[in-house]
């Protein structure tokens, strides 16, 4: 499963190869018959989050080994399309710039992992969590963020324009970092003024 198609890449089995490929020809071309008696001794090796699980079963006569029950590796994805405006701020744990009503599987490439969406009172928008699971067990958290939907529905409306003016001019920010980012449409990282013009102005022409 980790190799290529010589299996070059993959010492593990690299050797193997070899070692069956020395057999097939000792046996079917040359016609030279085994003459040691194998005595195989078989040790499991459990699967890791860094390594297969597999069982290795070495000839306590020869020396000679072989390697089975074989547990692919299972590689995880869970990022942002090419093709997407949507970024993901591992630092923070953000999903940043998903369109309004748009579905967060339209801007994310997943590979073997499952998401579980924890919404808002208001549904899905800015605010709602995003649990990444592998393997039933969550692995990574993030936190969705709509720009200019600072009461988490999802959409930028009148009632997003008063709840950020309510902040910017009382100089006081949300208690969730979602909604601060979601409020700081022209991303310098102060609420402002600036920042409710543009409000205004994403509010009027949805």
């Amino acid at each position: 499963p980790n190799s290529n198609h010589g299996l070059y890449s993959d010492p593990l089995f690299e050797d193997y190869s070899d070692q069956l490929f020395e057999q097939y020809v000792n046996r079917y071309l040359l016609d030279i018959k085994p003459t040691t008696e194998h005595n195989y001794v078989s040790t499991v090796y459990e699967k890791t989050s860094t390594s297969d699980g597999y069982t290795m079963n070495v000839c306590e006569t020869c020396g000679g080994y072989y390697i089975s029950d074989i547990d692919p590796k299972i590689e995880m994805i869970f990022r942002a399309r090419e093709d997407s405006c949507v970024e993901i701020d591992e630092e923070n744990g953000l999903i940043l710039n998903l369109p309004q009503g748009d579905k967060l599987e339209e801007h994310i490439e997943m590979l073997g992992c499952e998401v579980e969406y924890v919404e808002t009172s208001a549904g899905f928008g800015t605010g709602t969590v995003v649990n990444v699971k592998f393997d039933g067990e969550i692995c990574k958290t993030y936190t969705i963020v709509v720009a200019g939907d600072v009461t988490g529905g999802g959409y930028v409306d009148s009632f997003d324009v008063a709840t950020a003016s309510y902040y910017i001019n009382m100089f006081e920010e949300p208690e969730n970092p979602a909604f601060t980012k979601a409020m700081d449409i022209y991303n310098d990282g102060v609420l402002d003024a600036t920042d409710l013009s543009y409000l205004i102005n994403i509010s009027n022409y949805n």
